[in-house]
């Protein structure tokens, strides 16, 4: 026996069903069959068939009756009223492609006048994508600027910034290897990944600026950065992405492309960012100094 069998064929014998259509004098008439169900009695009496094994029980036997006082409710939207549907996703399905295939299905069928709007995470995606996007290119002019103010520098800031495109690379990885779409969580997991990702890349930069101006070399100071702070910041980076695996494996659909994004995010820009940032800053501060010295020899 079947939910949907009981479902079905109780709310034929409430409800009824068109069976047929009349026709008389050009007009057509629907004809509906329902049942005499007058008491709680009579429902209980009510058999119901499996469409599994053809068998026919009856309804107390697999479901307990009772009456309940409620309060009528008419739900509006725009003044029309409405009936809203809903519905959870299983694991390792997109809501967004159930969407798409569930408008199209709707979209061929005659509603009679009824007009479908559809809510959940495609609609939230194109409602709220754009607010995100802007707050994440105002986070990082924020951070931008307060680097300035730190380091007194344009080319600093910059420099530092180069690890927020590797964290994309780890965001793109993990979500595939998990087969998760990019939803409205998976797109806040990125924004929170500008200030992690960062924090890494400003303990190097600080540390070959210290040693810059204890007489090392460039290259000297990026070696020396990278040897004095892989330690800390591998721990650190570790103890985030330790306490986000229970979420990532949690087959929640809020949280677990959110967890999935920092985790795999975190992971490749850390790593990442011990080659890449020192690497950039080696190249771009030796291209100036080699202009600085080039400038002042001409000048002398």
């Amino acid at each position: 026996m079947l939910k949907s069998d009981i479902l079905k064929q109780i709310n034929i014998a409430l409800k009824g069903y068109t069976s047929s259509v009349y026709r008389k004098n050009g007009s057509e008439y629907d004809i509906l069959v329902k049942t005499n169900i007058a008491s709680v009695k009579d429902l209980q009496n009510l058999q119901i068939k499996s469409s599994v094994t053809n068998n026919k029980v009856l309804l107390s036997q697999v479901a307990s009756i009772s009456l309940v006082s409620e309060l009528d409710q008419i739900k509006h939207y725009k003044k029309d009223k409405t009936v809203t549907v809903y519905s959870d996703i299983k694991t390792g399905f997109n809501s967004v492609e159930i969407e798409n295939v569930l408008s199209e299905k709707i979209s061929k069928m005659d509603l009679n006048g009824v007009n479908v709007l559809y809510d959940g995470e495609r609609h939230q995606i194109q409602k709220n994508f754009t607010s995100l996007a802007v707050a994440g290119a105002f986070t990082i002019i924020i951070i931008y600027l307060l680097l300035f103010v730190q380091f007194n520098s344009f080319i600093q800031p910059l420099i530092i910034m180069c690890s927020l495109p590797l964290s994309l690379m780890g965001v793109a990885m993990g979500l595939l290897i998990f087969r998760m779409p990019l939803s409205l969580t998976a797109v806040m997991g990125i924004i929170s990944l500008i200030g992690v990702v960062i924090r890494n890349a400003i303990l190097l930069i600080e540390y070959i600026i210290d040693g810059r101006k204890e007489g090392l070399s460039i290259d000297e100071a990026c070696l020396h950065a990278v040897s004095q702070r892989f330690r800390p910041i591998i721990l650190s980076s570790t103890a985030t992405i330790t306490g986000l695996i229970p979420l990532a494996f949690s087959k929640s659909a809020l949280f677990g492309p959110m967890s999935v994004t920092i985790m795999f995010g975190l992971l490749t820009a850390t790593f990442l960012t011990f080659i890449v940032v020192p690497v950039i800053y080696s190249l771009i501060n030796t291209k100036l100094e080699q202009k600085f010295v080039k400038k002042n020899t001409v000048n002398i």
